[in-house]
């Protein structure tokens, strides 16, 4: 099975490196750095005993409402999970495809949940020297060959995103095959555009496929675990019956309803991001040996291009700075050459060029 490695372990990297974790700058977790809205901060601060002592709401009915309504869908298509990666798990345990394709580089959870149900995963590696684009006409004899695919839209780590266009063709393709589609869109509220490549309003043209959201990234609420799954209503309501009971805790909820009627939020962290992600584009593109994979996400791929220069060192350089990025060696189809680096302030974004460039020239 695929080892479980994900960014943002700063007390694991603080304690190997001696170093101490308050004090580290942490660019491998795609987490929004501003944190969540206010509203979510001050309920926070003085949660209520009887959000502790009494059950949630089993069906989270309220944030479904909110969260139907900023999403354009009816109630009916929206399970609200503990974080993407128990829908993720969800899916896999529902449909326990004996083969499942995935396509790589990606999130390493979609192997994890296949393998976990004793099914085996078929990897259609993206092209480096095609920017890691998709293309329809190469994955067509591997889906003949399974029941299930994954897909990361945008995509984690490359940043990349597909039209919906292309993602329609895919599901005529998947439809005729019989294969069941999960398009996971955790990074899409960072996209530009996103109506335009969102699948969340097409629930109800196909019947084969889920698209899977969280509020944990862009919404800064990783700790609370807030995700969803939106699908035709007949697979929401089996999946519902497989849920374990509460298993979106009360505070949770709040926080995410509260976080979801903030729209003033939504714009100002989009706008953001998008700014200083461009600009740490364009200065990490300025410096030799490096070359940086347009992303429609918050974070960039990064690949470093010099011969004979020691990448562990590298790594062990920049935390020695209090800089943590992500390297991707574990991903499939990348490399220690690759690293992740999340977007963060503009400021914090200058020191750690600053430190790359000191570190490779």
């Amino acid at each position: 099975m695929v080892a479980r490695i994900h960014g943002g372990n700063l007390g694991e990297v603080a304690r190997r490196y001696g170093l101490d974790s308050k004090k580290i700058l942490d660019f491998s977790s795609n987490i929004n750095p501003d944190g969540p809205p206010k509203a979510v901060i001050n309920y926070l601060g003085q949660v209520k005993i009887e959000d502790v002592v009494n059950y949630p709401d089993m069906d989270c009915e309220i944030l479904r409402s909110v969260l139907a309504k900023n999403l354009g869908l009816k109630e009916r298509n929206l399970l609200i999970t503990n974080g993407s990666s128990e829908a993720i798990f969800l899916l896999a345990n529902h449909f326990r495809p004996k083969k499942a394709l995935v396509i790589s580089p990606t999130f390493c959870e979609y192997e994890i949940a296949v393998v976990s149900t004793g099914g085996k995963i078929e990897n259609l590696n993206l092209q480096r020297d095609k920017n890691f684009a998709l293309s329809l006409d190469s994955m067509m004899p591997q889906l003949k060959e399974v029941e299930m695919l994954f897909l990361c839209n945008p995509n984690n780590p490359t940043g990349n995103i597909y039209s919906r266009d292309t993602l329609i063709k895919l599901l005529e393709k998947t439809n005729k095959e019989g294969v069941f589609c999960v398009i996971d869109e955790a990074f899409i509220d960072f996209a530009e555009d996103k109506e335009s490549y969102t699948l969340k309003p097409l629930v109800n043209d196909f019947n084969n496929f889920a698209v899977l959201g969280s509020l944990t990234k862009f919404y800064s609420l990783a700790g609370l675990r807030i995700g969803y799954i939106v699908s035709g209503d007949v697979l929401i309501s089996e999946l519902k019956s497989r849920v374990p009971a509460w298993n979106v805790n009360a505070i949770a909820q709040k926080a995410a309803i509260l976080a979801l009627k903030d729209r003033v939020f939504e714009q100002s962290t989009f706008e953001k991001n998008t700014r200083a992600r461009d600009r740490l584009f364009s200065l990490l593109t300025g410096i030799s040996y490096l070359k940086a994979y347009p992303s429609q996400a918050n974070f960039l791929l990064v690949e470093i291009n010099r011969d004979a220069f020691d990448l562990g060192e590298f790594y062990s350089r920049l935390l020695r700075r209090s800089f943590y990025v992500r390297n991707c060696a574990s991903f499939d189809g990348l490399s220690e050459r690759f690293f992740r680096v999340a977007v963060r302030s503009e400021e914090e974004n200058l020191k750690l060029v600053e430190a790359i460039k000191e570190i490779l020239t």
